[in-house]
């Protein structure tokens, strides 16, 4: 039965336009570059612009309709997941030593992911993606 649940909301994602053709929506990744952007810059070569959305989490133009004036550099994440912002690809790159890191100044530890992910005060950024890159050397 656990099948099902994914299979009926993958039904759901097709939107039906004015002539009954299924059109594929726009998919959202997001991304969280925290050292270099050359992996994001590789999807972006990869992933038609006409069916993916990219949007980078720790800068403020990710932030529209979140309610906050200005970005605390340090709570980028907090910013992001109140934003309502809902990504169907996560891909988080930097390096990675318990936590990710990099040239941006910026980290994330895998125990914050995982303290909100129990918390599940961030859905659209951590509950909601249909896949998920975590790339760190």
């Amino acid at each position: 039965m656990r099948f099902c649940v994914p299979l009926l909301g993958l039904l759901g994602l097709a939107i039906v336009g004015s002539d009954g053709a299924a059109a594929e929506p726009v998919r959202t990744v997001c991304s969280v570059t925290l050292h270099s952007d050359q992996e994001i810059r590789s999807f972006r070569r990869h992933l038609p612009a006409e069916e993916y959305r990219f949007v980078e989490l720790t800068e403020a133009t990710a932030l529209e309709g979140a309610g906050r004036d200005t970005m605390d550099p340090d709570d980028w994440l907090g910013a992001a997941c109140e934003s309502g912002i809902r990504c169907d690809i996560l891909l988080i790159s930097g390096h990675f030593a318990g936590s990710f890191f990099g040239s941006s100044g910026k980290t994330l530890s895998s125990g914050e992911l995982e303290e909100r992910a129990c918390r599940q005060d961030c859905p659209g950024i951590l509950s909601h993606p249909q896949e998920v890159f975590l790339l760190g050397c």
